[in-house]
Formats: structure tokens, C-alpha cells, sequence
């Protein structure tokens, strides 16, 4: 009798789970992969491969049964081929349930939909947290099987489980005993043959190569370039020097011509010094340095953004790029005590930090062919009244503005995309300003974030950058249909390139709009603007 009790109560719990899983957790084309228990334990996980739509549960009177006041889902994860990068999921049926998550560590605590974007390439392996109620999380390790034979876990928070008897999950007064969510796993990246979005200045991204701390151990680089590099405080341990210095030998330059060496961290609140020869600093987020070489060996130098005042200055050489040092410093803590890197970000102090180095080039304004390098048109500085026309199209190449005047507050439409062969993701390259104040969020016509059909999410607008995020697309349509595939766009249908905002909360009379191309990736980025 006693068993057949037991029997009614798991088939009952099954029961409920399952109508829960219904009314709660939408599933994907695919989805009926229903989890297996038991699955608590490191020798108890149940196999996870790519593809895979998972229906689970965490349920309280299980995690009573197993006497470990939790029910905590382990997954063995097994068929991952490299290099590739890999998006796992978890959607909660209650948006408001804390949980915790992670490959063998967990990181939390989350509520919601929480992504964790694995990319291996080489021995490099970056992860990337995102959503969840929490700020993006990036770190990047050297291993050579980051994902098979790991362990993918999910565990839920609880209330003091005796006197609560449920979830850390409060909704409209209400405890929660069961609660179901989806684990989705699928393969990301650009479609085979494609060339690579994700580069800044529209080239393959390499690794940075180690060691490259001293001056005889640089790295070489030659315009255009994207270096995915990163700070190792544990190796700033293993060089006794206190510090994970990169050091950058530059070559290939040509002459007049303006170089935008660009540095993006994963995390902007840590602090860097950044320079050509001498260093500058120290900075946070993202920094710019531009270098306007002009006849008779002039040379104009600028370091912008990463929370300093511009810096200007001027001088005149011969020779100021090839075979000069480019130099990244991480600032630390004192490491005997602090153990990491001055990088404070919600209360947590970080040690490996991931950054991103671009070189883009145009030629200098006006000049005439020389070297072989062909020189830019002039950047369009249009100020008009607002066009009347069924579309006004702009093409911006990196670093050039366009500008114009709205005669009074209106709806402000445009549609913008980066100029590509084919769809290949997505980069936050366009600045757009009213009256001269950068314009970062009230789209009128969508959320703050897009969807794709591979179920990655990202915002539309790049706080890092301050800048817009846009397509890589052929056209202004391809990104709303199924022939995007995993790039198709589907939380804003029909709405992929078009951004309006209303200007009539800007102010009076005329307002003037600026549109810029920040540089950042090398392709021209195509506006039409009503």
C-alpha cells in the first residue's frame, strides 16, 4: 500500500509538471526530450548534446526525497565538435524563480531566461553570460576540450525548505513546490562559407599569441586587424612581473592615411593603460586612438572615450607607425591581498578579462593616391530640411557623419544596415544625436532587445560603444524572412533594420540630427532616413 501511495504521488507529481510545462514554458519546433531522473548527482547525468530541447522541472518534494534540500539538475555533455560556439538556454516557467547555473561552475543567482554563449577556437574558449536579471559575464580560458565530459548544472534557490516548505519564488503572495523550465542547446556562428560579422573592421579575428609581455615578445600586427585578446591575472603571477602587459609590433602602414586602433573590454568598468610608444590612461570601456599621418611626415594623434577628457597632440615624423610598439596594461590591485585586477564590477573583482583590438584605416581627407592606398571621399555634412521624398539614402563610410535639421518634433524614422554579401550577424556601429545629446534608448517601435530564430538575445543599443546595433545584411529585407535562417529576426517582426524614436522629447525647434559611423567595423554602413 505504502508503494502504491508513493507510485499515485509520482505520477501525480509527473502529472502536474507536465500541465505546468503547458501553461507555462513554450517549446520550440522540436522540443519532447523530457529530462530523465534521476539527475542530482555527478554520476546520475543525463547526456546533453547539441540540438537538444530539453523539458525539465525542479520540484521540491524531490529534493526532500534525495535529503539534499535541493533538486539540482546535472547534465553530461557529450558530441561537441570545435571550433564552433554553442548557446545554452534555460526559460523558467516563472520568470521571478532564482536559480543558479553553469559548466561545472555555477554562477547566479538568476531569475528568467539566463544564455550562456560558449566560443572555442584553438585552445581559446570564451564564456559569456547574458540576461537573467543579471549584467553580461565574460571570461576566456585556454583549454582543449572545454564542453565534452563537462558538467552542464542547474539548481534552484530555496527557502529555509523546513519552515517554508517551497522555492525562493514568491508570485502574488504564493510559495511555488514545482516549477518547470526549458534547456535548449543549439550551434551558433556564421553560415558555413560566410564571412565573419562578428569582426570589427569586416576581417577574421585571430587569437592573441603568448607570450607577448616583453618588447622582443610582440605580437605582430598590419592594418586591418582584430585581435581578440585578453588579461590573465594568473599569468601576470606565473611572468613575476604583477601584470599581464600585451605588447603589439605594428607594420604594413602607409602613408598619408588616418589608422583607428580601437580597444573594447568584455567588462568597462576595469581599468587599462593604452598607448603608441607611451602609454595613456588609465581608461574604463571602450578607447579609441586615431593616427592622421599628412604630407610632409604631420602626424595628428587623438585618444577618445574610455571615461577620459580627449587628448590631442601633434608632431612631425618620419615614421611614426612601423616598427613602433603598441602597448594594453591592466591596472591591478595589490595582488598579495587583493588577489585580482582594480576591476570592481557589481561587487565582484575579476581576473580574466577579455578584449577586443581593432585597426581600421581610411586615407587622409583630400589626399591623392599614394602607395597604392586610394583615398576617402569627403564625409557628407548634409543639413537640410527633412526630406520629403519616400526615403533618403545615406552611405557612411568609417568615421564619416551626416547631418541634418527636422523643422519641427516628428516621428524620426530611418532604416540602417552594414553593407555585407550576405546576412552574418550584427555590430553596434551607428551613433545617431539630436541637438547634439546622444540618442540611447525610447525606440517607439520596439523593445530594447532582439531575438533571433537560434535563440541568441541581444540589446539594440551598445552602452560599451555608445552606439546602435545594425545588421549585416545585402538588403533591408532578408533579416525579417526564414532565409536569414539563425539570423532571421523574431522578436520584432518586419522591424529588423527600422529604428524611430520621438523626437518631440528632445525639445524645440529646429532639431538637428547627426548620424555617424563610429568606425568600428571596416564595411560602409547604408541609412535611409524618412
Amino acid at each position: 500500500m505504502k508503494g502504491s501511495l508513493s507510485s499515485i504521488r509520482s505520477l501525480s507529481t509527473l502529472l502536474l509538471c507536465a500541465l505546468l510545462m503547458v501553461s507555462f514554458a513554450p517549446r520550440p519546433a522540436g522540443a519532447g526530450v523530457r529530462e530523465v531522473e534521476p539527475n542530482d548527482g555527478e554520476h546520475e547525468g543525463m547526456v546533453l548534446s547539441p540540438g537538444m530541447a530539453v523539458d525539465c522541472s525542479w520540484s521540491f518534494s524531490r529534493s526532500k526525497e534525495t535529503r539534499r534540500g535541493t533538486d539540482r539538475d546535472s547534465f553530461a555533455l557529450s558530441q561537441f565538435v570545435y571550433p564552433g560556439t554553442y548557446t545554452f538556454k534555460v526559460t523558467p516557467s516563472a520568470s521571478e524563480c532564482r536559480y543558479s547555473f553553469g559548466i561545472t561552475h555555477l554562477r547566479g543567482p538568476f531569475t528568467g531566461p539566463v544564455t550562456l554563449t560558449v566560443q572555442v577556437e584553438g585552445d581559446r574558449v570564451s564564456f559569456r553570460y547574458s540576461g537573467g536579471g543579471q549584467t553580461d559575464y565574460q571570461y576566456t580560458v585556454s583549454e582543449r576540450d572545454p564542453l565534452n565530459g563537462k558538467r552542464l548544472i542547474i539548481e534552484p534557490t530555496f527557502w529555509n525548505s523546513d519552515f517554508h516548505g517551497g522555492f525562493q519564488c514568491s508570485r502574488d503572495g504564493a510559495v511555488r513546490q514545482e516549477i518547470p523550465y526549458q534547456l535548449t542547446v543549439s550551434r551558433g556562428g556564421a553560415p558555413a562559407g560566410a564571412e565573419p560579422g562578428p569582426s570589427a573592421v569586416g576581417v577574421e579575428c585571430r587569437p592573441e599569441i603568448e607570450p607577448n609581455d616583453q618588447d622582443n615578445e610582440a605580437m605582430g600586427l598590419t592594418p586591418p586587424s582584430c585581435i581578440e585578446g585578453g588579461w590573465s591575472f594568473a599569468r601576470s603571477r606565473q611572468t613575476n612581473r604583477g601584470t599581464d602587459r600585451d605588447v603589439y609590433r605594428l607594420s604594413g602602414f602607409r602613408y598619408p592615411g588616418t589608422y583607428v586602433f580601437t580597444v573594447a573590454p568584455s567588462v568597462t568598468g576595469c581599468r587599462y593603460h593604452f598607448g603608441l610608444g607611451n602609454m595613456r590612461g588609465p581608461f574604463s570601456g571602450t578607447v579609441s586612438l586615431t593616427v592622421q599621418v599628412a604630407e610632409q611626415n604631420q602626424v595628428n594623434v587623438t585618444y577618445s572615450g574610455g571615461g577620459a577628457p580627449e587628448y590631442r597632440y601633434s608632431t612631425t615624423l618620419a615614421e611614426p607607425l612601423n616598427g613602433k610598439l603598441l602597448f594594453l596594461e591592466p591596472v591591478l590591485y595589490n595582488s598579495n591581498k587583493d588577489g585580482g585586477f582594480q576591476c570592481v564590477k557589481d561587487g565582484s573583482t575579476y581576473q580574466d578579462i577579455l578584449y577586443r583590438l581593432n585597426i581600421s584605416m581610411t586615407a587622409a581627407p583630400g589626399a591623392a593616391q599614394h602607395g597604392g592606398q586610394t583615398s576617402a571621399a569627403t564625409p557628407i555634412r548634409e543639413t537640410a530640411r527633412r526630406p520629403q521624398s519616400a526615403g533618403h539614402e545615406i552611405s557612411l563610410d568609417p568615421g564619416m557623419s551626416w547631418e541634418g535639421e527636422l523643422a519641427e518634433p516628428a516621428l524620426l524614422k530611418l532604416a540602417a544596415r552594414i553593407q555585407w554579401k550576405e546576412v552574418a550577424g550584427a555590430a553596434s556601429v551607428l551613433e545617431v544625436r539630436l541637438n547634439g545629446q546622444p540618442v540611447t534608448g525610447s525606440l517607439v517601435n520596439k523593445g530594447t532587445s532582439f531575438r533571433l530564430a537560434d535563440g541568441r538575445e541581444f540589446p539594440y543599443y551598445a552602452d560599451s560603444v555608445r552606439a546602435w546595433t545594425i545588421f549585416y545584411s545585402p538588403d533591408f529585407s532578408l533579416n525579417n524572412t526564414a532565409a536569414a535562417g539563425g539570423y532571421q529576426v523574431v522578436s520584432d517582426p518586419g522591424q529588423a533594420y527600422l529604428y524611430q524614436w520621438n523626437t518631440g522629447l528632445i525639445g524645440g525647434p529646429p532639431i538637428k540630427i547627426t548620424l555617424r559611423h563610429n568606425g568600428l567595423v571596416k564595411a560602409p554602413v547604408m541609412i535611409r532616413i524618412w
